[in-house]
């Protein structure tokens, strides 16, 4: 009688300071949804492949031959991506749709888009209208796509995928640029812009259906979006009968967080407003995308190789959207210990940020000094730059998220989203102005201001979000 305690103990031992409950790592150690995991990669992919903001060649022949271009491909894009990112709150609070079924949508979207451009005349497709609708709807998808995907990834290590896998898809979108400029009649095994079109199309199609065929959409967290709006929102009625041991009464903010440390000079709790949170973030959206795409056409800008090979400016995009997917990648290695990784964020970050700072520094000198480069040391640089500037937005993203109320996440990301597109055009439109004056000292000006512009921003959200100086800023893992 007195053994069958003794042999329970080992089985009921009292929870550490610091472990999570013992209700989450039952959630946690669930099997990996292979199907949820594929239809990420996919859509990551997709966007990837899709956007349509990779730096022109810097050397254009004329300003106004990209403007009138530009009026047909980039500009509906990006307004589609600002218009839909601004209402996509009411839009997804009204339809009442599961996450896996808007993101299914927007996939069918882009393919439609694209099959369009192959099923219709060319006399027709290549007309006005027909490719302002056309970017319009790739716009449109996009951002769909690129908010529910975000919300839809809880944890750090599903976002490294998410952002990774788009940009995978910006190498490979590149890659096709830069063969198809080299050789006509290279271009990916696929000869021709149908072969791009139908390539996205199966892409769109596949990643479709990998959504809609579901059978537990929110579960697991993706149709997750269920983490962040609330169920009735989303129609997730049933998912909200099957979380019945979550602590639903209470709000999970103040569930999660029960004391909130007031700051040290204000006496005001952390983190700050939700309107500081988002302007911060916003701008940092901003700052980083104009900077992934000036940062290629600057480089290349001050190679005196450019004139000789048209198609070094893709070779040094591919380079620098390699190194940013491999670092993104990195964000999904798994931390062993919690307290121990959170414990080391403030620290790393501020590491990353003067490394970062210095080796900008470092670069932006040996540029003025040398006063040119070769291709491949382009590319190598490009590279490199990429590595440091890959896991910014994600990571910036995750403590966004975990810091906004569930009711203000959707339109809060959605927000980010549209500067971020918004920060691409702008960024397009100063490459070639620069370019087209033939100043890349501008240009590389330019380039420093929104990396500055960005570390900025980034090291105020750090030391909002860690709070007082013992703090580190913690993110979903």
């Amino acid at each position: 009688m007195a053994t069958k305690p003794n042999a329970a103990l080992p089985k009921t031992r009292p929870r550490l300071r610091g472990e999570p409950d013992h209700q989450e790592p039952a959630e946690s150690r669930q099997p990996i949804d292979i199907i949820r995991l594929a239809s990420l990669c996919l859509t990551g992919l997709l966007i990837g492949v899709n956007d349509i903001t990779y730096p022109p060649p810097p050397r254009a022949a004329s300003l106004e031959s990209f403007l009138v271009s530009s009026a047909r491909t980039i500009f509906p894009f990006t307004v589609a991506c600002i218009l839909a990112a601004a209402f996509l709150d009411p839009i997804v609070r009204c339809a009442r749709f599961p996450p896996s079924s808007i993101l299914a949508l927007a996939s069918l979207l882009i393919a439609g888009a694209h099959a369009s451009a192959l099923t219709l005349p060319s006399s027709w497709s290549q007309t006005v209208p027909c490719a302002v609708l056309r970017h319009l709807l790739l716009g449109v998808g996009n951002t769909l796509s690129l908010t529910i995907a975000t919300l839809s990834s809880s944890r750090t290590t599903t976002l490294g995928l998410l952002h990774g896998t788009a940009a995978l898809g910006a190498v490979l979108r590149t890659a096709v640029a830069a063969s198809t400029t080299a050789d006509s009649r290279a271009t990916m095994m696929i000869p021709g812009r149908k072969g791009q079109h139908l390539a996205v199309l199966v892409l769109g199609l596949a990643t479709a259906a990998s959504l809609l065929p579901s059978p537990r959409p929110d579960r697991h967290g993706a149709g997750e979006c269920g983490r962040h709006p609330k169920g009735p929102m989303h129609g997730d009625t049933e998912t909200q009968t099957h979380r019945t041991h979550t602590p639903q009464p209470a709000p999970p903010p103040p569930a999660s967080r029960p004391e909130k440390p007031l700051h040290r000079e204000t006496n005001a709790q952390y983190p700050p407003p939700a309107s500081r949170i988002t302007t911060l973030t916003a701008l940092l959206a901003l700052a980083h995308h104009g900077t992934l795409v000036a940062l290629p056409a600057g480089l290349v800008s001050l190679s005196p190789s450019v004139g000789e090979q048209k198609h070094i400016v893709h070779v040094a995009a591919a380079a620098f959207w390699t190194g940013v997917a491999i670092s993104r990648f990195f964000m999904m290695l798994p931390p062993r210990r919690e307290q121990h990784i959170r414990a080391k964020q403030a620290v790393v970050s501020r590491a990353v940020l003067v490394a970062a700072g210095c080796f900008l520094l470092l670069l932006s000198c040996w540029l003025f000094l040398t006063w040119g480069m070769a291709g491949h040391t382009t590319a190598a640089a490009a590279a490199v730059v990429g590595f440091m500037l890959g896991p910014v937005y994600p990571w910036v993203v995750g403590v966004f998220k975990r810091e906004m109320d569930e009711d203000e996440a959707l339109s809060g990301v959605g927000i980010v989203v549209a500067f971020g597109y918004a920060g691409e055009m702008l960024a397009l439109l100063t490459v070639q102005l620069v370019a087209h004056l033939g100043a890349p000292v501008v240009m590389y000006v330019v380039i420093a201001g929104l990396v500055g512009g960005m570390l900025v921003c980034w090291k105020a959200l750090i030391e909002d979000e860690g709070g007082e100086a013992g703090a580190a800023p913690g993110v979903d893992v």
